[in-house]
């Protein structure tokens, strides 16, 4: 035990005496005396002035084992650890070090570990402290030494040595006794001494300082104890807040408890509103301070909760019947991928189901199938999935049809195996995605007669989609599949015809035609629609093989039947009018025109104009000439007026009318200023005119062909009447300078026909290899040559069909740079295609818009609006391309899908005009003209317009409708349920979004499709991180903060 301060004064005092009067300063004087002095001071805390007159002390006295040296100097460095000094522990240090026989050394460990530990040096208070003898200490310092050291202990988790210190403390009544039985209390909580930990805790329940945060732990114990009973017997009345004071620490974690409490004893409805409490951030009534604002959590923030707090609300709202309200809890209870999620996930789907959601509950089931921590979930899940599958319309990759597959396949012993089959039976006969349904029925090893009939049809199908979209070898394939099971009549007989007609598209007309009639002979063929419509294909291929004799017998057979289609029925006419024209029984077709014409349906104008033909052959000109008369009047937009125009005037030059074919000629000039005739109709004037002694008009004409276009077979004969001319008058002069002037040699033009005659032989007999030889040397020779147009069309051509094209391409513009001749059109015609297939489209807008303007042909009319149309949009020229759909809509006779594309074109221009309501007009417009891909890209189309305005639930609709759409295509399903996950998005359903999401990604193939999918679902986890995070419980609260008066105590 340390010496009272009064002895250590008497000792002093007592031991000074013989110095009392060596010293000459009031110290030195008298230093017993300044001594008593300085320790009065240190009593009462005055710590620098007591220091400074120990020091003056010290100083005075010359003997150093003094006692009144040796204690000054003690007191002094204590003075300076209760200022601390940066000096103090090396004063304190050197004490022991001068003085080591001194009684107070005894002490200074003690000091040096409280100094440290004031410091908050806690390690190196330990240092000290464990150096300190107890038996030397006062029993004040004793409780004091202990709690410290306990204190310094439990800072660095020495928790077993500090639970020794603290229990030497916590019973006695110093004022160390309460911190030191809380802490203790604690370490018995950390390390699961539950009850020593409650016992503890109870006997601060009412401390004013410690009361606060009590109640948390001892409500924790009691849950970790697993006496929840006591657990909610000792929290719940802790929410009337005039029962504990003063307010709690860590309210909302003892609501929590007080929800999991009631949780473990399955009394789920007193759980939930505490759930509820917690989940929103409610805090007790106890923690609204005087202003009413709440002292715990944020009162205007939504929080989350945990996973398994999120699974355990949503559990209480399932048992209690509240499916609605437990749906959004599993959903927080889902996104680990744990054993836990496969349970969320199954009573989201239980729930969803609950709530007529079978679309949410189906995706449910889809991800509980996929875990394998239940397997009884696991299978139970599967069917279900699949079998909500099929009764849902909404089954975009025939994820069913997979569901049951693998089902059957993993649970072959199941009871319901057979109901699964049964279904996956119906699913295959309602499926739209017939690619899919087929590789995966050809899967299956053992087919019954059900599954055979069911594989009738998809290859049937699919065969027609094909067919739809252009792919005629992929559709026969699918077709001859089709035809390996004849359980549908019906099916079977339309295998046969589309087999036919795709044969007859690929221009493969032999094979046509015997597919045609092998459908003919089927059974109950007759009667269906088909059945006239083969004689027409059957006309048609052997028209298009040239034999004549059947293909007028078959379009004849077609015309009689009663079931006819008018417009077939008019072309069916016209063709076996062509037949019998063809085969010079001119007698005969006039009859079949005279048909069509009467049928005013279709080609009308094409039937006259054949006609007046057959009456010019069968030499009745003045037939032919009132036929051509009334054509012109009844026609005037024909696409054969040019061609009837120059016959008209053609009699009227043989049948002694000269006037009226002046003036004929004439009007075709002037109405159809780049035709390739009109050199034909020069040299026809010039003749009328010699005949008619005007010699003068004859020359200006024939000069005239001369100036348009010298190098060519025209410009040679003009040529030679001129030089017939010119040496009938004489005027031999005149002749040599004329034709010296317009640069023409008066004996090349034999040499050159006879040097083209080569080339033309060639080409006529298909040799394209010589031909290419003969022209390139023929242009060699005569660059200008009288047929150089034609030599480079017909090099030209041969290259385009040895799919040389940048060569073909060069010569075809050759022939478009010269004058205008019959090899101009079809030049300007493939010029176009070849630079559009090469994307070069302002070059193919350029070919496709003189085309247009000097097309004579129909079909070449139609090609240029379709090409500038295409071009403009390509180009992004937006404005025009919808003026140049609108003109390929006004055309008459194309094909159902050319006016799809066209009106497609403008809903696609519009749509990046921003024209949103114009477009999806459009689009719609678009939807209802074609069962092709087509319809599909503008089903998305319209549900993306939908979602730029907002229009969620019109763009899931579509969506829907898409996805629905027969036949499927798997591009344009994938881009919509893309959309769809946006659509989500924008309604908060994060939840079916990233499910749509993650449906895309286990189904696509395509690269950029499944990047998008990827990307989307990273962005909406990454949203997702911070409300994922559960809130964090504070499972230590140290009651001490640096603002406070228990600070100041604890330290001192």
């Amino acid at each position: 035990m340390k010496p009272a301060v009064s002895q250590i004064i008497l000792l002093t005092i007592t031991a000074f005496a013989p110095f009392a009067y060596s010293q000459q300063t009031p110290v030195n004087c008298n230093p017993s005396a300044s001594y008593t002095k300085a320790v009065e001071l240190l009593e009462a805390k005055r710590y620098s002035a007591a220091g400074h007159l120990f020091d003056l002390v010290s100083e005075s006295v010359n003997e150093t084992q003094s006692a009144i040296k040796v204690n000054a100097d003690f007191y002094a460095a204590e003075c300076a650890m209760n200022l601390f000094h940066e000096d103090a522990e090396r004063r304190m240090i050197n004490f022991i070090h001068i003085h080591p026989q001194s009684p107070q050394v005894k002490k200074v460990d003690f000091l040096l570990g409280n100094y440290m530990y004031r410091k908050q040096r806690f390690k190196e208070a330990i240092v000290w402290y464990v150096k300190v003898d107890p038996l030397y200490l006062d029993t004040a310092e004793v409780n004091e030494f202990y709690f410290k050291r306990g204190y310094c202990y439990f800072s660095h988790n020495l928790y077993d040595s500090a639970k020794y210190d603290f229990a030497e403390v916590k019973d006695t009544r110093s004022k160390y006794s309460t911190e030191a039985m809380y802490y203790y209390s604690y370490i018995a909580y950390r390390q699961k001494n539950y009850q020593t930990a409650v016992n503890g805790f109870l006997t601060l329940l009412h401390d004013a300082h410690f009361g606060k945060s009590v109640p948390y732990y001892v409500t924790e114990l009691y849950y970790l104890e697993g006496d929840y009973d006591k657990a909610v017997k000792f929290a719940v009345p802790l929410a009337d807040s005039s029962l504990i004071k003063p307010p709690m620490l860590n309210a909302e974690e003892i609501i929590k408890i007080i929800a999991e409490s009631y949780y473990r004893m399955q009394q789920y409805k007193e759980a939930i509103p505490y759930f509820e409490m917690y989940a929103k951030g409610v805090t007790l009534p106890s923690l609204i301070n005087k202003s009413g604002n709440a002292t715990g959590r944020d009162a205007d923030r939504d929080y989350s909760l945990g996973k398994q707090e999120s699974y355990e609300l949503a559990f209480s709202y399932y048992t209690t019947g509240r499916y609605a309200d437990a749906i959004q809890w599993f959903q927080g209870a889902v996104y680990s991928g744990d054993s836990m999620s496969q349970n969320a996930y199954y009573y989201l789907a239980v729930c969803y189901l609950k709530t007529g959601n079978k679309t949410f509950a189906a995706n449910a089931f889809r991800e509980v199938s996929k875990m394998d921590f239940f397997p009884d979930l696991k299978q139970d899940a599967l069917f279900n999935y699949a079998k909500l599958s099929y009764e849902l319309s909404f089954d975009p990759f025939d994820e069913a049809i997979r569901a049951f597959n693998q089902y059957i396949h993993d649970y072959p012993n199941s009871p319901r195996k057979d109901e699964a089959y049964r279904y996956l039976v119906k699913l295959y006969q309602s499926t739209k995605n017939y690619a899919a349904a087929i590789s995966s029925l050809e899967k299956i090893q053992n087919w019954d007669a059900g599954l055979q009939a069911v594989y009738q049809k998809l290859t049937y199908f699919r065969g027609v989609d094909l067919f739809n979209n252009g792919k005629m070898d992929e559709a026969i394939d699918y077709f001859n599949k089709s035809l390996k099971y004849n359980f549908d009549q019906k099916l079977d007989l339309l295998a046969y015809y589309w087999k036919a007609e795709a044969l007859y598209r690929q221009k493969k007309y032999s094979d046509a035609v015997d597919a045609y009639k092998l459908f003919m002979v089927q059974p109950e063929a007759f009667g269906t629609p088909e059945y006239n419509k083969a004689d027409y294909g059957i006309g048609y291929s052997y028209f298009n093989t040239k034999d004549y004799d059947y293909s007028c017998l078959y379009f004849r057979k077609y015309a009689l039947a009663e079931t006819a289609d008018k417009k077939r029925l008019s072309d069916a006419c016209n063709r076996a009018g062509d037949c019998y024209f063809i085969q010079r029984d001119y007698t005969s077709a006039i009859p079949y025109y005279d048909q069509c014409i009467e049928l005013n349906t279709y080609d009308m104008d094409y039937a006259a104009y054949q006609k007046a033909l057959a009456l010019g052959v069968l030499h009745k000109p003045d037939e032919k000439i009132s036929t051509l008369e009334q054509f012109m009047k009844q026609y005037p937009k024909s696409s054969y007026r040019q061609e009837a125009m120059l016959q008209l005037a053609d009699c009227y030059a043989t049948g002694n009318h000269p006037q009226q074919a002046l003036d004929t000629y004439q009007q075709l000039i002037d109405s159809y200023p780049q035709s390739p005739d009109i050199t034909r109709c020069l040299l026809q004037q010039g003749q009328i005119y010699y005949n008619l002694n005007q010699s003068d008009k004859a020359l200006k004409a024939w000069q005239d062909v001369v100036s348009r276009n010298r190098n060519s077979p025209e410009g040679a004969e003009a040529l030679a009447h001129i030089k017939l001319l010119y040496t009938g008058q004489g005027q031999i002069q005149k002749m040599q300078d004329y034709f010296h002037q317009v640069g023409a040699d008066l004996s090349q033009p034999a040499l050159d026909s006879a040097t083209f005659t080569t080339v033309k032989s060639a080409y006529e007999n298909k040799n394209y290899s010589q031909t290419l030889a003969a022209a390139g040397s023929y242009i060699a020779r005569f660059p200008t040559g009288i047929f150089s147009a034609e030599a480079h069309y017909y090099r030209g051509e041969c290259y385009y069909m040895e799919k040389k094209t940048d060569s073909a391409l060069a010569d075809y513009a050759m022939v478009i740079k010269m004058p205008v001749s019959f090899f101009t059109e079809s030049a300007l015609a493939k010029a176009a295609e070849l630079a559009y297939d090469k994307k070069d489209y302002p070059a193919a807008l350029d070919y496709y818009t003189r085309l247009g303007a000097s097309s004579q042909y129909d079909l070449d009319r139609s090609a240029a609006r379709v090409g500038k149309m295409n071009c403009t949009f390509r180009l992004k020229q937006y404005a025009a391309a919808v003026l140049n759909a609108d003109t390929v809509l006004k055309t008459a006779l194309m094909q159902p899908e050319e006016y799809a594309a066209a009106t497609m074109i403008i809903a696609k221009s519009l749509l990046k005009e921003e024209q949103y309501d114009s477009s999806y007009a459009y689009f719609r417009k678009t939807s209802g003209m074609t069962h092709s891909e087509m319809e599909a890209e503008a089903k998305y189309n319209m549900a993306y317009i939908q979602y730029l305005k907002a229009d969620i639930a019109g763009s899931e609709k579509t969506i829907f409708d898409l996805i629905n759409q027969e036949p499927s295509y798997p591009y344009w399903m994938a881009k919509g349920l893309l959309l769809l996950s946006d659509d989500y998005v924008n309604s908060h359903d994060v939840f079916e979004a990233k499910h749509t999401l993650n449906t895309v990604i286990d189904n696509t193939t395509d690269t950029t499709i499944l990047n998008e999918a990827k990307n989307r679902l990273k962005l909406i986890e990454e949203s997702q991180k911070p409300l994922m995070q559960p809130p964090v419980s504070p499972r230590m609260t140290i009651p001490f903060t640096n603002d406070t008066t228990e600070y100041d105590k604890l330290f001192k």
